[in-house]
């Protein structure tokens, strides 16, 4: 500290405002990759609402409570048409949660281990690699939740362009 004190006073005002400017300019990345962050799920939340919106009226709901996924199964639905890892995990799932129905890339998949009651959204590690699920209820006649829709798709571009984003402003602060 004395070092510093002892430094004229024009030097000592450059260091400052090198050293505010790195802050602020840090500042701004942290909000830029949170702000791009929140975006990028949200708009691959909005894919797998397109993809619920083909799946879930193929299901029908018996008057009893049962869950009927012929439809579904037989639906070549642009949310099954691709397989494996570019492709949309489609699964109808009782209240029990036991699978009325699964799509086709289930089969070679891992047991996805989703909590029912939890979130509607969310993402996690499943197979290797980053999903996203959204989970929609199924409603009987009279209003009682008797199943789920699920959907889930791999984020494998939306984190790879996270870290990109976050090497570029990391960089960018870096050599300012």
């Amino acid at each position: 500290m004395a070092r510093f004190a002892s430094l004229p006073i024009s030097a000592r005002l450059a260091l400052w405002y090198a050293l505010t400017l790195m802050l602020l300019l840090s500042a701004f990345a942290v909000f830029s990759y949170a702000g791009f962050h929140a975006a990028a799920h949200r708009s691959f939340d909005r894919h797998l609402e397109h993809e619920m919106g083909a799946v879930k009226p193929l299901v029908a709901v018996g008057p009893d409570g049962t869950l009927d996924a012929r439809a579904l199964a037989n639906e070549a639905s642009v949310a099954t048409r691709l397989e494996g890892p570019d492709g949309t995990y489609v699964r109808v799932l009782a209240s029990s949660g036991a699978v009325a129905y699964q799509s086709r890339n289930f089969a070679a998949a891992p047991p996805l281990g989703v909590e029912l009651a939890g979130a509607r959204a969310f993402s996690r590690e499943w197979a290797g690699g980053p999903i996203r699920t959204l989970i929609d209820p199924l409603r009987s006649a009279a209003g009682g939740t008797v199943g789920y829709v699920e959907v889930t798709g791999y984020e494998w571009g939306r984190h790879r362009e996270l870290r990109e984003l976050g090497w570029t402003l990391v960089g960018g602060v870096l050599l300012s």
